[in-house]
């Protein structure tokens, strides 16, 4: 069985295919993707890739791959962009609580993510706590224990 880590990266190798480098420059990871691929255990199985956009990268990626939306969980409509057909990668260009510019000058590439950028856990929290739901807020206890236990290991 893949671990997160893993299914991450290989969602990422399926995003990069489907975009040019200059928009891969220009997003990063979120989510709890971006929560695994930072090394966290989340004590479940992820089984998607959540992408944030700025405005103009979405409207161009828009124009190429066509928009869809769904209900939001806190209310109202999230439009998104899904790249690859039949993969769980969404594109997402607001993410409740956060503006793009400044999580994207948080953020940071790591090892097997093609270059794009990984949003950061403190951000990751923020969001999670808009969010929620009962699995962000796992997510949460999560990220607090593995920030902890690398304070005592650091």
């Amino acid at each position: 069985m893949p671990t997160n880590r893993e299914i991450a990266v290989r969602l990422v190798d399926s995003l990069v295919v489907a975009i040019s480098a200059d928009e891969a420059s220009k997003m990063l990871i979120f989510g709890s993707a971006a929560v695994a691929l930072q090394g966290v255990d989340l004590g479940r199985a992820i089984n998607d890739l959540d992408i944030f956009v700025s405005e103009a990268i979405f409207e161009r990626l828009a124009l190429r791959f066509g928009v869809e939306e769904r209900a939001a969980p806190e209310g109202g409509t999230i439009f998104f962009i899904r790249p690859v057909k039949d993969v769980e990668i969404e594109i997402l260009k607001t993410i409740p609580g956060l503006t793009f510019e400044p999580v994207f000058s948080r953020a940071f590439p790591l090892d097997g993510t093609r270059g794009l950028k990984v949003g950061s856990l403190a951000d990751l929290q923020m969001w999670k706590r808009t969010q929620g739901r009962p699995k962000d807020l796992a997510d949460i206890d999560a990220i607090d224990r593995f920030m902890n236990e690398a304070e005592e290991d650091g």
